[in-house]
């Protein structure tokens, strides 16, 4: 027996648990046609179908790939989820520095350039009661497209006073681990159909368990 044979001949025995003979099953019947997840922060991905056979998320997923690995089901990439790269929490809390001083205070404000003179900064800095005056040269600004435009947003450091268009993104994961976006995982959450070429196996698989680890044992 192969190496690969061998871990795929483990894989099968789990379809000797009760509970997959029952998903196998609902899957050759048509019942499970489908198998959509859920993702809810508080309890991760789920698969509701799946849960009322009584899997919990873990096992739920577990089994899943097993059956997609012998060739039952195939799987298709439906979310992509941020992860902790260290504990692969989806727990994940957002927090905006600036990328010169590593401040957290932060301002932001849509972005005003005075078409005369050429003066830009955010619009509160120009803001005088009810009315529009640039800073620079006191003029005022009265029509959007004749003295002034809105090319987008900007942030501003509260302490070295920095304008920037992006701020750094920081993580911190509910367990506590902290990094930044070029570290940050991603989780592919899929969903589940049966699959056609597959169908023979899953006869077998449904009727007499023999004949699938002998198939496996052989690749």
């Amino acid at each position: 027996m192969t190496l690969e044979g061998q871990i795929l001949a483990e894989k099968a025995m789990v379809f000797r648990k009760g509970v997959v003979q029952r998903i196998l099953k609902a899957v050759k019947s048509g019942e499970l046609n489908f198998l959509e997840p859920t993702v809810n922060y508080d309890f991760g991905v789920e698969y509701p179908k799946l849960k009322e056979l009584g899997l919990g998320r873990d096992e739920a997923l577990s089994i899943l790939n097993d059956l997609c690995e012998v060739g039952i089901l195939v799987g298709e990439v439906v979310y992509t989820l941020a992860v902790c790269p260290y504990c692969r929490s989806y727990r994940l809390f957002l927090q905006l520095r600036c990328p010169t001083c590593g401040s957290t205070r932060l301002s932001k404000g849509a972005v005003i350039e005075h078409l005369l003179c050429g003066h830009v900064d955010v619009e509160d800095n120009f803001r005088m009661g009810e009315d529009l005056v640039c800073q620079k040269c006191r003029k005022p600004l009265k029509a959007i497209g004749v003295d002034y435009r809105k090319p987008g947003v900007l942030f501003k450091c509260l302490d070295c006073q920095a304008p920037f268009p992006h701020p750094k993104a920081m993580y911190t994961c509910s367990d506590g681990h902290m990094f930044d976006e070029s570290e940050l995982a991603v989780f592919q959450v899929r969903a589940y159909r049966p699959n056609p070429a597959g169908r023979v196996l899953l006869e077998k698989a449904t009727i007499d368990l023999e004949p699938v680890l002998g198939v496996l044992a052989n690749r």
